[in-house]
């Protein structure tokens, strides 16, 4: 026997589950940018938003899989580019910042 609301109220939790996320998804670049990022590079900013937007796509990927019948983790992959994509501009900047207290720019030679 089947129930005949079951489907709607799973694609309710879905919608409240891709809300949330594109919310989360939405806020958190913004205060990554305010907060940590804040007196970065360009690097530094670009890489904060890559990361908040790579949450913002994992929870979507987590959420759905946890609370609805209709899991989305194919929102992983995207997630996955767009954090290892600000981990690696944020981690670019610091290796390329100037150490402190020094007046110059600090030119490093890679081998």
């Amino acid at each position: 026997m089947t129930i005949p609301n079951a489907r709607p109220m799973s694609s309710r939790r879905l919608t409240i589950v891709v809300a949330a996320s594109l919310i989360v998804g939405f806020l958190l670049p913004i205060v990554l940018a305010i907060g940590p990022a804040s007196g970065g590079g360009e690097s530094r900013m670009t890489g904060a938003a890559l990361l908040g937007w790579g949450i913002g796509w994992a929870l979507i990927a987590t959420l759905s899989v946890g609370y609805t019948d209709h899991g989305q983790r194919w929102a992983l992959v995207p997630a996955g580019i767009l954090g290892l994509a600000g981990v690696a501009l944020i981690a670019h900047d610091w290796r390329m910042s100037p150490p402190a207290g020094s007046r110059g720019p600090c030119l490093r030679v890679l081998r």
